[in-house]
């Protein structure tokens, strides 16, 4: 790799380095990363270069869906928009779509939203996956078909990916699977750990895939089987859930369970840092004590969960008590992360009518770094990776680099970098990025498509 001199770069055991020399070694990896002006430098770009997002909650197949449910009740026709009515009906319209996808779909679709997820400034991908079954609920003759469309389209867009096959085995508490629902359907347990074994067996060596677990929430799994899942099977790994995300789902367990879910999964599960709670927009004030004080991390999508109508998260209240928490594009509705970090930060000040509070860490001076360096910290926890390092010798030359010409970054001090970053700008400022060592300019990243798989992407896209 070309020895690179930036501007500047942050790196989270360093801080800022004014200007950036980075080496970086055959496979990507940063040798060195200091402001030494001595060293003979291979290629220059006038840039400041951040770690790049991480997107810990993705339903890939959904992007599918941006903008197609926003219709006023009564106007379709004179008939009510059931998609646009609430998150249940919304639902129904998700399932719609996804009847219609075949792998190779899905692989289209995927590699479409994680390119602009690139573009717009994430590096890595944490995608929660249920689709198990053809449209039939037929398991595939590869069994893993759909899982290796998700992992192909993510290296084919040069993003990593921690993949999250989701159990999913009844419809409701207590329900049996419903028809729209048997692409997602696994008989028991046994025959999901077949899943992850079979998937950590054929990505053992591909250290830019990881496979983790997941249920994709109280409501899909029995009861008795979440208690043995809890009580016989160390995580180990990244383990992802839904929870709280409605209201409804938290009236249902206390009918069929007896506790409100986030309480329910407390009082069940150790709640160490392997763990990763979606959502959870619903608590009570136990419940909020319980996870501000466990290792666990929320995960919060607020763009979707804005459009889905999910409720407000109380992420002023949590932040203060310096909890563990990440963002996820979830549904895609909204696919960048600067535009996930204002939605937290603003939903606060709208609900207090105040513009800012003390610090949840005395090491952030700025809200602007700690919003963004901290959900770089809790994606990387979510995706698996405890070190939480960037940018560091030993680190993947993994980044983005701002275009310090832009308008709203233009003659900025580095201190007031991240703030101008999430407040004022989209992914408009950033002139490229690094993945593995190597610099791709912003506009090379916006469709990886070839001719013909564009061509089917719009295909499926008129069919729906």
């Amino acid at each position: 790799m070309p020895v690179v001199r930036l501007d500047a770069a942050y790196s989270s055991q360093m801080g800022w380095i004014r200007p950036a020399i980075i080496d970086a070694d055959k496979d990507g990896k940063i040798r060195s990363l200091s402001s030494d002006t001595s060293t003979q430098i291979e290629l220059e770009i006038q840039g400041v270069l951040v770690p790049a997002a991480v997107n810990a909650h993705s339903h890939a197949f959904q992007h599918l869906m941006s903008g197609l449910c926003e219709t006023f009740l009564g106007l379709n026709n004179d008939q009510p928009s059931q998609s646009s009515k609430n998150f249940w009906t919304w639902r129904q319209s998700m399932y719609a779509v996804l009847q219609k996808l075949s792998p190779s779909d899905l692989y289209l679709v995927a590699k479409s939203a994680y390119a602009l997820m690139r573009r717009n400034g994430y590096s890595k991908v944490v995608e929660f996956q249920y689709i198990f079954n053809d449209s039939q609920g037929k398991p595939y003759a590869d069994h893993l078909a759909p899982h290796k469309a998700l992992v192909d389209a993510a290296q084919d867009a040069k993003i990593d990916i921690c993949l999250i096959p989701v159990y999913y085995n009844q419809a409701n508490f207590g329900q049996d699977i419903q028809p729209e629902q048997r692409r997602f359907y696994l008989k028991n347990t046994d025959q999901y750990e077949g899943v992850i074994e079979s998937l950590r067996s054929t990505y053992k060596d591909r250290d830019n895939v990881s496979i983790g677990t997941g249920i994709h929430s109280l409501r899909a799994i029995r009861q008795e089987e979440a208690v043995s899942w809890f009580a016989n099977k160390p995580l180990g790994c990244p383990f992802h859930i839904h929870i709280a995300e409605q209201q409804k789902e938290i009236d249902d367990c206390m009918a069929s369970w007896g506790a409100r879910p986030v309480q329910w999964l407390a009082d069940h599960l150790d709640l160490t840092r392997d763990v990763n709670l979606v959502h959870a927009t619903h608590l009570n004030s136990d419940e909020f004590n319980i996870l501000a004080k466990s290792n666990a991390q929320v995960v919060l999508c607020p763009s979707t969960e804005a459009n889905l109508g999910d409720g407000f998260f109380p992420f002023q209240e949590y932040s203060q008590a310096n909890a563990q928490w990440s963002i996820g594009s979830d549904s895609h509705i909204g696919l960048e992360p600067l535009e996930e970090l204002r939605w937290l930060d603003y939903q606060g000040r709208l609900k207090t009518e105040t513009r800012s509070e003390p610090s949840p860490d005395e090491s952030y001076k700025e809200k602007g770094d700690y919003l963004y360096l901290q959900s770089i910290k809790g994606g990387l926890s979510s995706f698996g990776d405890h070190k939480r390092s960037f940018l560091n010798p030993g680190d993947y030359l993994d980044g983005i680099v701002l275009d310090t010409e832009h308008p709203n970054l233009f003659a900025k001090p580095l201190d007031k970098i991240f703030s101008s970053l999430v407040f004022s700008c989209n992914s408009s400022a950033i002139k490229g990025s690094f993945y593995r060592g190597r610099f791709q300019h912003s506009y090379d990243n916006s469709n990886v498509l070839s001719d013909l798989e564009s061509k089917r992407y719009r295909e499926l896209i008129r069919s729906i």
